[in-house]
């Protein structure tokens, strides 16, 4: 473990630190607390759309502002949907900011239907869809977590919508706290295409060997791991006290786990079950 670290394994998450002093509420303005009094979105959850009647993957889980990250979405027929970008946090109690609209929040594009290609040698699944639409990440935009909403227009589900998550980092931040968001244990248990590591979400319960990033969530699946059970209470709980946090995916710390270096304190929230040796040297 890092230096004078701890292990608070029992309370649900892994904590380091780089001494021993307790991490007060702060006091002073953090860009957590402005960025809190900002307004909230009062319908960020929506309705999930049902039978592949809109699916949505991103190109990365992490980027950092100036980043252009690529979505890939299909709708089970031609119809017209919109994505709208929200950041998790407290806003008065609202759970999130809507922060941008792609192509517009006044606009909207043509989906297409795009297939579920069938699992390898190793039951993975990769959708392998063409680009449909591409978020820029705005200079202004906070580290957090972000939920992508793809939302029909048109058509019987219209409203219903489908989502994914990107974690927005700062370069080299040293925010005195850092949170870790699982993403591998999310896909680990994503049943989407018909194979997970699991029986119980896979089909005839085969499930693979490994599986890819390169799909949309299917939340609704048996097992299905997702943000709304550990990371948004904790998330809520953070910024409603104007902690110093910053935030990075556990697949950003496998391939740079000294970045845990620079903070005071990693939280890992909740269900945060598969780690790469890298990431476990990491916290070491």
């Amino acid at each position: 473990m890092l230096a004078g670290a701890s292990l608070a394994a029992a309370v649900g998450f892994v904590a380091t630190a780089a001494d021993e002093q307790p991490l007060a509420a702060p006091t002073r303005q953090t860009a957590i607390t402005a960025e809190n009094r900002l307004a909230g979105a009062h319908t960020w959850l929506g309705r999930e759309a049902t039978a592949r009647a809109i699916e949505v993957y991103a190109s990365a889980t992490d980027a950092v502002p100036g980043d252009t990250v690529a979505l890939h979405v299909s709708t089970g027929t031609p119809a017209r949907y919109r994505v709208s970008v929200y950041r998790l946090g407290w806003y008065g109690g609202w759970g999130a900011r809507k922060v941008a609209c792609f192509p517009g929040c006044d606009s909207s594009a043509l989906g297409a239907a795009q297939p579920v290609p069938p699992p390898d040698g190793a039951g993975t699944v990769v959708a392998n869809w063409p680009v449909t639409d591409e978020i820029t990440i705005g200079e202004g935009w906070v580290s957090g977590l972000y939920e992508v909403r793809a939302r029909l227009l048109s058509g019987p589900q219209a409203g219903n919508s489908a989502t994914t998550f990107l974690v927005v980092r700062q370069s080299h931040s040293s925010s005195r706290m850092l949170v870790q968001i699982p993403t591998n244990t999310w896909q680990a248990y994503n049943g989407w295409g018909g194979t997970s590591l699991y029986p119980f979400s896979s089909q005839d319960g085969r499930q693979a060997i490994r599986v890819s990033y390169e799909r949309p969530y299917a939340w609704s699946l048996p097992g299905g791991q997702g943000p709304l059970g550990w990371e948004l209470p904790l998330l809520r709980f953070i910024e409603r006290h104007g902690y110093d946090v910053t935030y990075q995916s556990d697949v950003f710390t496998a391939a740079h786990p000294n970045s845990l270096l620079r903070h005071r304190l990693v939280v890992v929230a909740g269900h945060s079950e598969y780690w790469t040796k890298s990431m476990r040297d990491g916290f070491d």
